[in-house]
C-alpha cells in the first residue's frame, strides 16, 4: 500500500457475510441479544426517559449517560434494518426519533437528564458525560442514514452538533473545554465523512487540542487527570494511560485526525500509544485496562489474572483502534489484535443463550472469594463486583455499556473484513464473505476461525487494476499459494503478514491459500509475574481455558509440558466448529497433608479439558483459569 494512502471500509451495505459462525452471532444478536437488551431499558425507565416527561418521585430517574446506553440500540437496530425490513424494529427506533424531535431543545440540545432532572446543570461539569452521549447518538444517526437514507435523525443530529460548536468554539460558554469521557471526537468524523460538512473535523480537532494544554510539557501526575487522559497534550502522550475505554476512543480519533488532516507527528504518538498498549499492558485475550479503580491502564506487564479489570468495552476500545491503524498502516499485526480481543474478550462477554453479559473479563475466577465477601456483606453488589471478578453474566449489570456496545460491534461485523484506495484493496478479516466492488464481486470461501484454508474467486465486469492484500493471521502458517492452478511463490509476495497479488487480475480467477492452523502453547513476557512459568494455549484466534465444570477443582494444580499434544474433540452442543481441546497433563501430590513441608512431591497424572475463552462460565459457577502451569520435558 502507498504511503500514506489509508483505505476507508468497504460499505457495509456491499458486504455480505456467507460464513456459519458469524451467521450464527448474527441471528442469536438479532433475536437473542438486542431484544434482551431493550427488555432491560423499558424495566429500568431507559425507553420511557426519552419521553423527557420525568418528575421527582417518578419510579426511574434518568441516568446521566442512558442516552448513551439507548443510542448504542439505536445504532444497532439501524444495521439491521439496512439488511432486513423489520417493521417491529423500525416502529421502535422511528419512536425514539419522534421523541427526540418533539424534545429536543430549540437551541439543538439534547439530554434525558440535563432537560428533565438537572437543567440547571447543563454544561457544568466534565464528568458527566453529555458530550459522551450526543457523540454515541450521533453514529447513531449515521448508521442509520448510511442504512436506509433517511434523514430526519440526522438532521436532529447536526443540529445538536451546531449547539455545541456554538457553545465550545464560538461562545466558549461552557464550565469545560472538552469530554471528560471521550466518544464524540470520533463521532463527529463519521459526521464529517458522511456530508463533508468541515464543521465537523473543526470540532473534532478543537476537542482533542483543547485537551492537557493547561500542563504543555509539565506532565501532571494527579490520578484524575491522568484518568480522562488529560495529564498532556494528545501529541505528546508516550503511554496509554487512565481509563481505559475512554483512551480507546481517544486514540481512535487521534487516528482519524492524523489520516484526515495528514498530521504526522499525531500519527506516530497514535504508533506510540498503541506499542504501549499491545506489547506491555494488553492481556493474551486482548483484554486491556487492568485495575478497577478508575477503569484503568497501570503500569508495564501489571496483568494480574484474577483482578484483571478488563472492561469488555475497553477491548472494543481497542479493536476501533485497530481498524484504524490497519487501514492506514497495512500490517497483520493490527489484524491479529483485533482478532484476539474479538474472539476472546468481546465473544466472551455474552452468554451462549445471548441474554446474559459479563461486565469485566478476568483470566482466572475463584468463586469461594465471592462467596466469602456474600457472608460477610462488607460491600454492595456494585461495588464488589468491581473488586471481585463475577462468576456468572447478568441481565442486567446496572452500568450497561458493555452489552450495547458488544450488539452494535456485531452487527457491523462487516465493516472490519476489508477496506479499499483508488490503488488497492485489502482483506483484513479472512472470513467467507462477498464483497461488491467497482470492479464486480470479490468472494472469500473460507472455514476461518474454525480452519484456515481460503479461496478468493473474482466476478468482474473489468479486470481489477488495483494491488490485492489478503492478510495471513499470525496463528496460519501458509503451506502453499495457486492463482488458476499454477503454482504461486507467496514468499516474495509476504508484505508484513499480508499476501500482495499484483494489478490485473482478471474475471474468474481463482486463487487458493492453504494453512496451518495449529495448538500453540503462548507464553508471557518475564516482567508479567503472575503468568511467570506458565503457558496459555491457543488455537487460531481462539485463547482456551479451564473449568471446574470439566476438571474439577484446584485448577491452579494443573500442569502441561512444554511438547504436550492436544486431542480435538467437536461437541455439538457447544461452539459446534470450534474444538474443544483434551490432553494429559500433571498434578502435585504431597505425601502429607501437612501445610508446609519438606519432604519432596511427586507428580501424577491429570487429565485436562480446555474450552475456548469465550464459552467459559456458561455451565453454572465454578473455577476457570488461562494461564497453566508449565513442566519442561527437553
Amino acid at each position: 500500500m502507498a504511503q500514506n494512502d489509508s483505505q476507508v471500509p468497504v460499505p457495509l451495505r456491499n458486504v455480505k457475510v456467507n460464513n456459519s459462525f458469524w451467521n450464527r452471532i448474527g441471528q442469536k444478536n438479532k433475536m437473542q441479544i438486542l431484544p434482551a437488551i431493550y427488555e432491560v431499558y423499558e424495566k429500568t425507565g431507559r425507553i420511557e426517559s426519552f419521553r423527557h416527561d420525568w418528575k421527582e418521585g417518578a419510579w426511574y430517574t434518568p441516568h446521566v449517560f442512558w442516552d448513551s446506553d439507548v443510542a448504542k440500540w439505536m445504532e444497532t437496530a439501524a444495521y439491521f434494518l439496512g439488511e432486513q425490513a423489520d417493521p417491529e424494529t423500525e416502529e421502535k427506533l422511528e419512536h425514539l426519533i419522534d421523541l427526540m424531535e418533539k424534545n429536543q431543545d430549540p437551541s439543538g440540545y439534547f439530554n434525558s437528564y440535563f432537560q428533565t432532572v438537572a437543567p440547571e446543570k447543563k454544561w457544568s461539569n466534565i464528568d458527566l458525560h453529555e458530550l459522551y452521549c450526543i457523540g454515541h447518538l450521533i453514529e447513531a444517526a449515521v448508521a442509520y442514514y448510511n442504512a436506509t437514507g433517511k434523514v430526519r435523525f440526522l438532521k436532529i443530529m447536526e443540529k445538536s452538533v451546531d449547539h455545541i460548536y456554538d457553545v465550545f468554539v464560538e461562545k466558549q460558554s461552557a464550565a469545560f473545554k472538552y469530554p471528560g469521557h471521550e466518544e464524540i471526537e470520533l463521532a463527529l468524523i463519521k459526521l464529517y465523512r458522511t456530508g463533508g460538512n468541515k464543521k465537523y473535523l473543526d470540532l473534532a480537532k478543537h476537542f482533542l487540542y483543547q485537551r492537557g494544554r493547561q500542563h504543555q510539557d509539565q506532565e501532571n501526575d494527579n490520578y484524575r487527570d491522568r484518568g480522562i487522559q488529560q495529564h498532556l497534550p494528545v501529541e505528546k502522550q508516550t503511554e496509554a494511560a487512565g481509563h481505559a475505554v475512554r483512551a480507546g476512543y481517544l486514540y481512535s480519533a487521534m487516528a482519524d485526525v492524523a489520516v484526515e488532516t495528514k498530521d504526522k507527528k499525531l500519527w506516530d504518538t497514535v504508533l506510540t500509544l498503541w506499542e504501549d498498549i499491545t506489547e506491555r499492558k494488553m492481556y493474551v485475550t486482548g483484554g486491556v485496562g487492568t485495575s478497577f479503580v478508575t477503569e484503568a491502564f497501570t503500569y508495564p506487564y501489571d496483568l494480574p489474572n484474577e483482578y484483571g479489570y478488563t472492561e469488555t468495552c475497553a477491548s472494543i476500545g481497542l479493536i476501533f483502534l485497530a481498524a484504524r491503524m490497519m487501514r492506514r498502516d497495512l500490517d497483520s499485526k493490527y489484524g491479529d489484535v483485533l482478532e484476539r480481543a474479538l474472539y476472546n474478550t468481546v465473544l466472551g462477554c455474552v452468554s451462549s443463550d445471548g441474554r446474559s453479559f459479563f461486565y469485566s473479563n478476568p483470566l482466572a475466577v475463584d468463586p469461594k472469594l465471592d462467596q466469602y465477601l456474600k457472608i460477610l456483606k462488607k460491600h454492595e453488589m456494585s461495588n464488589r463486583e468491581r473488586i471481585i471478578p463475577a462468576t456468572s453474566r447478568r441481565k442486567d449489570l446496572g452500568c450497561m455499556c458493555c452489552p450495547g456496545n458488544v450488539s452494535r460491534l456485531f452487527a457491523s461485523i462487516g465493516e472490519y473484513i476489508a477496506s479499499e484506495s483508488v490503488h488497492d484493496i485489502a482483506i483484513h478479516m479472512p472470513i467467507d464473505c462477498e464483497l461488491k466492488i467497482e470492479e464486480g464481486i470479490l468472494s472469500v470461501l473460507s472455514d476461518y476461525p474454525e480452519k484456515s484454508n481460503f479461496t478468493l474467486q473474482f466476478h468482474l465486469h473489468k479486470p481489477l487494476n488495483r494491488t490485492l492484500y489478503f492478510r495471513i493471521p499470525a496463528w496460519c502458517q501458509i503451506k502453499n499459494v495457486t492463482c488458476n492452478g499454477q503454482e504461486v511463490p507467496f514468499e516474495k509476495h509476504l508484505l508484513r503478514g499480508y499476501i500482495a497479488f499484483e494489478p490485473g487480475i482478471e474475471d474468474k480467477t481463482e486463487i487458493m491459500i492453504q494453512t496451518g492452523m495449529n495448538v500453540k502453547l503462548v507464553r508471557a513476557h518475564p516482567s508479567v509475574k503472575e503468568s511467570a512459568g506458565k503457558v496459555a494455549v491457543q488455537k487460531g484466534p481462539f485463547v482456551y481455558c479451564l473449568e471446574e465444570t470439566d476438571n474439577g477443582p484446584q485448577l491452579y494444580n494443573a500442569y502441561i509440558d512444554n511438547k504436550t499434544t492436544f486431542e480435538e474433540v467437536y461437541d455439538p452442543n457447544g461452539l459446534q466448529d470450534i474444538p474443544v481441546l483434551k490432553c494429559m497433563g500433571k498434578a502435585i501430590k504431597q505425601s502429607s497433608n501437612s501445610l508446609y513441608f519438606t519432604e519432596d512431591f511427586t507428580y501424577v497424572n491429570r487429565k485436562l479439558t480446555f474450552i475456548p475463552f469465550c464459552a467459559r462460565l456458561n455451565r453454572g459457577v465454578g473455577e476457570m483459569v488461562v494461564w497453566v502451569n508449565e513442566y519442561r520435558r527437553d
